[in-house]
């Protein structure tokens, strides 16, 4: 099965060129729509299932870095469309894959389905939703996740890190492929066999964090992650390359962390394994942890910026439903609709898997005391700590509805009732302590909590 990608580019050529610029900006927007309806059609669920079930009596076959590395970018350019696929599809999923009776499990997916329906109705929720598919589409997805956690294919990326790892764009496929997983699944790391594979690959982890590092080195201030750090959305290019590879590492960090003991946390001694990959008993120099403690204290220092960060571009200072009031004003399609909503869940996403990770740390810290005094502290917060009684700490009327990278919701006379609705301050506040409390001082936090 192969693509041509010359197909998109020869109809771009052949286009002739605008004289203006008044033509060129009118005719922008139905070439740029043409080409996504035709990259979609191309690259469609059906393309996806058919070359993960056809390459199954391959898959040994590709043995050389060029042939693997390939594969990873097909699979990953594909793998988008599993976003598609309906929160509700989860549990059917888990029918879809332990199915022994099809007539039995076709009632009981009916009754799933409906009830989840009923639920998702009345959550009132303010997001679009991914585009609706239909009932055969849905199952083709739902395949192509059970075929992506084969244990034959699974093995093959395994067994090959070693060849790929070095290459940048293969790294990102590959994490590319894992988070469209992690977005659809939120138990993607527990329950899917090639993200809980690669979270036990040391040297996996470790390369992906050197990645992200390497990447901001040779950027400078303007590197996705600085920005990020400071409360600034980067570029769009900037995001799609560094999103996937961020909360992948988080993911497979943060899975692996709560399996190793205080010894192998501290440790830096190489440690004896017997070699997988050999069919002799031989001895490999292995590491269970990923990275050294001072490499640990830098990157706790990082994530702990990013977390920051994440928590105020959560909350911005304007009101991000006006979009939705002005939808027809301003002329947006449905498909930035659906870009819209993917990106709220990867952003909602991210901060959840930092956050995570980044508590593991400090837990493991607090036992054995590895990084230096006031490591994770920060004082240059703006909280409202002088009067704890503007923080509304409890999760009561107040708090309701409010979430990360959501549109605030409007009050009702219901809720001016139970006071005035909270400003942005308070609720970043309010998440900073909930979810990373440690960056405030104990004698300032204590007369809060």
């Amino acid at each position: 099965l192969t693509i041509n990608p010359q197909a998109e580019k020869m109809q771009v050529d052949s286009t002739p060129a605008s004289t203006t610029s008044t033509s060129s900006f009118t005719d922008k927007t139905p070439k740029v729509e043409s080409l996504e309806i035709q990259r979609s059609a191309i690259f469609s669920s059906y393309l996806l299932n058919a070359i993960l079930i056809l390459d199954r009596k391959h898959l040994d076959s590709l043995d050389t870095q060029n042939l693997v590395s390939a594969y990873i970018k097909v699979v990953a350019e594909i793998s988008v469309k599993i976003l598609q696929l309906p929160k509700s599809t989860l549990k059917l999923s888990v029918v879809h894959h332990q199915r022994t009776d099809a007539e039995e499990s076709s009632d009981d997916d009916e009754d799933e389905e409906e009830q989840i329906r009923r639920t998702q109705k009345s959550n009132n929720d303010l997001d679009a939703g991914p585009p609706s598919l239909s009932s055969e589409e849905q199952n083709v997805l739902l395949e192509c996740v059970n075929l992506l956690n084969d244990s034959h294919r699974v093995r093959m990326l395994t067994e090959q890190t070693d060849t790929y790892l070095a290459d940048e764009k293969v790294l990102y496929a590959l994490c590319e492929i894992c988070h469209n997983l992690m977005i659809y699944n939120k138990q993607a790391v527990f329950e899917y066999k090639l993200l809980y594979t690669l979270a036990f690959m040391p040297n996996v982890v470790r390369a992906i964090w050197f990645t992200l590092t390497t990447q901001s080195s040779q950027l400078g201030f303007n590197a996705p992650l600085s920005l990020i750090s400071k409360g600034v959305v980067p570029k769009q290019n900037g995001v799609e390359q560094t999103i996937p590879l961020l909360a992948t590492f988080c993911m497979l960090f943060g899975r692996l962390l709560p399996t190793l003991h205080d010894a192998e946390f501290c440790d830096e001694k190489l440690l004896l394994a017997k070699s997988l990959q050999s069919s002799l008993v031989a001895a490999t120099h292995i590491r269970l942890m990923p990275f050294s403690i001072a490499e640990i204290i830098q990157l706790s220092k990082t994530l702990k910026e990013i977390s920051l960060g994440l928590v105020d571009l959560a909350f911005p200072e304007t009101r991000s439903n006006l979009n939705e009031h002005y939808r027809f004003v301003l002329g947006r399609s449905e498909t930035d609709d659906k870009k819209m909503w993917q990106q709220k869940q990867v952003w909602a996403n991210l901060l959840k898997v930092v956050v995570f990770v980044l508590n593991q740390i400090h837990t493991r810290d607090l036992r054995l005391g590895f990084c230096p005094e006031s490591h994770w502290t920060v004082s240059r917060l703006d909280l409202p700590l002088d009067r704890p009684t503007d923080l509304p700490l409890t999760r009561g009327n107040r708090t309701r509805g409010i979430r990360p990278f959501q549109p605030i919701r409007d009050f009702t006379r219901e809720d001016f009732e139970n006071g005035p609705p909270m400003s942005t301050k308070q609720i970043r506040s309010i998440t900073i302590l909930r979810e990373i409390p440690f960056v405030v001082p104990f004698n300032k936090r204590v007369g809060i909590l």
